[in-house]
């Protein structure tokens, strides 16, 4: 799904904002209508991904199941037994469930993401920042978010990049 093609297109490239739906198959119409090139995007995908028939049997389909990423990323008590009772939906329907080791450090990971998007959030908000009658609309948590991109220096956005080429290449 590309971006909005203003300000920089080529240094922030994390996920745009994505549509969320009652069903796989609004998403899938969404995804179908928002998905695909776009000639002002240098990074848009150039293929539409087909879908594909969503009310077809998922018996023999594989899930693979982080949980909480080995304890990583806790859950508010009954959340992860909420997600095995969903599972064992899918167990009863067909499905593989597979338990999938965690292929990357959390901590790392995480680190990277908050940097990244205090960089982007900074970049893209700082206009808005600057202007005091502009600033004065945000949320607290909003100008937090846009300081904390402030403060980074360009090692700092490095090195989070590094860790992010690292988790796509894993």
């Amino acid at each position: 799904v590309p971006d909005e093609p203003v300000g920089d297109m080529y240094l922030q490239q994390l996920a745009t904002s994505g549509p969320m739906a009652r069903s796989p198959a609004d998403i899938a119409a969404l995804l179908n209508t928002l998905a695909g090139p776009d000639a002002r995007s240098p990074n848009a995908v150039q293929l539409v991904p087909d879908i594909g028939d969503l009310s077809g049997s998922v018996k023999g389909k594989r899930i693979g199941w982080f949980g909480d990423w080995g304890g990583a990323y806790p859950c508010e008590n009954g959340i992860l037994n909420l997600c095995q009772t969903g599972l064992s939906v899918f167990e009863r329907l067909g499905c593989v469930i597979e338990p999938v080791k965690a292929p990357f450090d959390a901590a790392d990971l995480w680190s990277s993401w908050l940097t990244l998007r205090a960089w982007a959030i900074a970049c893209r908000m700082r206009e808005t920042y600057d202007d005091p009658e502009k600033r004065a609309l945000l949320k607290p948590a909003m100008i937090w978010e846009i300081e904390q991109g402030i403060s980074l220096s360009a090692d700092d956005v490095h090195c989070a990049s590094e860790i992010r080429s690292e988790w796509f290449r894993k």
